[in-house]
């Protein structure tokens, strides 16, 4: 599935194979009952084995849609299936309440110059969001990122910013944040440090009175709650019912959660139902759905108003356009071709130096950390190969190592 045209030269440097999607369809007796479910092909333990095909056909598909080591695009094949087959949508085979009929939602965004991401918070804003889950990085400058995005978007707009880790420790991360938080619009901080760097997420806690986030972990769980070091949880897969079973954890001591699941239009639906009967599922959810070029749905899911409305049809009561899987079906095997290029970073101070990937950047801010943690005034550009001697030259001295450029 390409990417939409506007933000497909910036997902490929670090997200390529998103482009790459599992679409799982459940044929049952009934010719009407046809379930379909997705996942993101690079995620292996989402997707589906042969195993795990064996094991569900000439079965009926609530007996098996719990089961999460099926991997989560057959088992949203299968409840969609069940659903159709009792004539009810997806949110009621949870047996919850329905507690909304609509559920926040967030528009993607991955790394990008400031204006292009201000571009992309219009785009929003006219499809109905209200909020933007953005990645930070110390190759762009937050700052103008967020001035950006503050001058293109209504009051009521959020920003969700999610750093991976890559402010590294407390002591970098408490000066960086304590200076945007009080930025309008900023919504949340996502992993600012280490996810197991506990007495480092207190001290943020502490220090800075904005929304904390990090991806739910079994193990760390406990300890988060005992030391009140996190306010909120992201809760992805591999599994529907591991989901379930986190954001009630959540609940149960009073901490907000998102749901965190990447796809199209499919999947999308999907999370609307799980939001609608999870009472900690207060903060926009993430499904990228806005970074395709195609929802693979005869008819778009409604969004208004920073929500998207629960389908209320059968299963997951929406209309899978079939002949787009045709258009899009790639042979077993496809990886999705990366351009070489040479990526340079403007420290913002008279510096920069060049990379050839996205992997190269991350290893030498976190790895490496030679590199200041989010310079003010950095920028990033992108050359692509123009078949010259000297592109060519350039490119392998930065394979081996980065290179400073005059």
């Amino acid at each position: 599935m390409p990417f939409a045209t506007a933000v497909a030269r910036w997902n490929s440097l670090n997200n390529a194979q998103w482009e790459l999607l599992e679409i799982v369809r459940v044929r049952t007796e009934d010719p009407e009952v046809v379930g379909f479910g997705e996942a993101l092909s690079c995620y292996a333990e989402f997707c589906t084995t042969a195993e795990a095909i064996e094991s569900v056909v000439g079965e009926f598909p609530l007996d098996h849609a719990a089961d999460d080591r099926l991997g989560l695009s057959l088992q949203m094949a299968l409840y969609d299936a069940a659903g159709q087959s009792f004539g009810v949508p997806v949110h009621r085979l949870f047996a919850r309440p329905q507690l909304r009929d609509r559920t926040p939602l967030a528009w993607w965004n991955t790394k990008m110059p400031a204006e292009l991401l201000a571009q992309e918070a219009s785009r929003s804003v006219e499809a109905g969001y209200l909020a933007q889950k953005i990645k930070a990085r110390p190759w762009f400058d937050v700052r103008e990122q967020l001035a950006a995005v503050d001058s293109s978007t209504p009051p009521e707009f959020r920003v969700d910013i999610d750093w991976n880790s890559m402010l590294l420790d407390a002591a970098h991360a408490i000066p960086v944040l304590a200076e945007i938080a009080p930025l309008r619009k900023v919504g949340l901080f996502e992993s600012p440090i280490r996810r197991d760097d506990v007495a480092g997420q207190r001290r943020i806690h502490d220090a800075v009175p904005t929304l904390l986030a990090e991806h739910f972990d079994p193990t760390l769980f406990p300890v988060w709650v005992r030391d009140d070091a996190v306010d909120a949880f992201v809760i992805s897969p591999p599994g529907v019912t591991s989901m379930l079973k986190r954001a009630d954890a959540a609940d149960q001591l009073h901490k907000d959660v998102f749901l965190q699941v990447c796809g199209t239009g499919i999947t999308t639906a999907f999370t609307a139902a799980l939001n609608a009967v999870l009472p900690a599922a207060r903060l926009p959810a993430v499904t990228v759905m806005n970074t395709y070029s195609d929802d693979l749905l005869h008819t778009p899911l409604r969004v208004s108003g920073g929500h998207v409305e629960v389908p209320e049809g059968v299963g997951l009561g929406v209309s899978v356009d079939e002949e787009a899987l045709e258009r899009y079906r790639v042979d077993d095997g496809f990886v999705v071709p990366t351009p070489r290029r040479l990526l340079t970073v403007d420290y913002g101070d008279g510096r920069a130096r060049s990379f050839v990937s996205a992997k190269q950047l991350w290893d030498d801010f976190t790895e490496l950390t030679t590199m200041p943690v989010q310079p003010p005034g950095s920028s990033l550009d992108i050359a692509d190969d123009d078949g010259s001697a000297e592109f060519a030259a350039l490119h392998a001295r930065a394979r081996r190592h980065p290179q400073w450029v005059e």
